[in-house]
C-alpha cells in the first residue's frame, strides 16, 4: 500500500470549485501546469485555475492553499 492518495483512473486533477459552473455552452478554461505519472513523487499543489494531467496510480496532488 502506498503512503499517499493515488488516482483511480487517468484524467485531470482540478479544484472542484473551478468546474462547478462550467457547461458545454459556458466552458471554464484551466491551464495545464504539469503531468503526474505512476511512480512519480507527489508533486506541487493544484491551485485555482489550473489542472494537472494524471495517470492511473499516480499520486493525487495535495489540496490547494485556502483563499
Amino acid at each position: 500500500m502506498p503512503g499517499f492518495d493515488r488516482a483511480a483512473m487517468d484524467g485531470y486533477a482540478v479544484v472542484a470549485a473551478d468546474t462547478a459552473t462550467a457547461s458545454p455552452p459556458a466552458p471554464w478554461p484551466l491551464r495545464e501546469v504539469g503531468v503526474a505519472y505512476t511512480g512519480d513523487a507527489p508533486g506541487a499543489r493544484v491551485e485555482r485555475g489550473a489542472c494537472v494531467e494524471i495517470a492511473t496510480g499516480a499520486p493525487v496532488p495535495p489540496a490547494p492553499t485556502p483563499w
